[in-house]
């Protein structure tokens, strides 16, 4: 395995050599666009859609499995790929409803750590006066 200096080392080579490359051709199309400077667009294409492939392909699952085990850490009692199947079908939802669902869902979302953040800072407001 490596370490974790190993991999962000690998991680930050991987994201500034497209990076390098856009501002070696002075091409503002985008991040890709510079990538296609040494060979071709369709060097360019399988490299943006290979990036996408697997991200859906190993990150999903992975996070999927994630999210299930640390639910599965305070309700012991329901099985892991209970969770798994509970987040993939909201996910799959999401998705089924394209930009909106997409757009309707961070909204909400947002409104909820907003209020998680308030309340945390209320209750800890209250909870270090009551210690003075």
């Amino acid at each position: 395995m490596l370490s974790v200096n190993s991999r962000s080392c690998i991680l930050s080579r991987v994201v500034s050599t497209p990076t390098q490359l856009v501002s070696l051709t002075h091409r503002g199309d985008s991040l890709w666009a510079g990538v296609s400077y040494p060979s071709s667009d369709t060097h360019s294409l399988l490299m943006g859609s290979a990036d996408y492939v697997f991200q859906w392909a190993i990150v999903l699952p992975l996070e999927l499995v994630v999210a299930g085990f640390t639910v599965a850490y305070w309700n012991a009692d329901i099985n892991v790929g209970v969770w798994i199947t509970v987040f993939l079908i909201t996910i799959i939802i999401i998705n089924i409803f394209g930009v909106l669902g997409f757009a309707e869902e961070e909204f909400w979302s947002s409104i909820l750590k907003l209020a998680a953040v308030v309340i945390f800072m209320i209750v800890g407001l209250i909870l270090g006066q009551s210690h003075d």
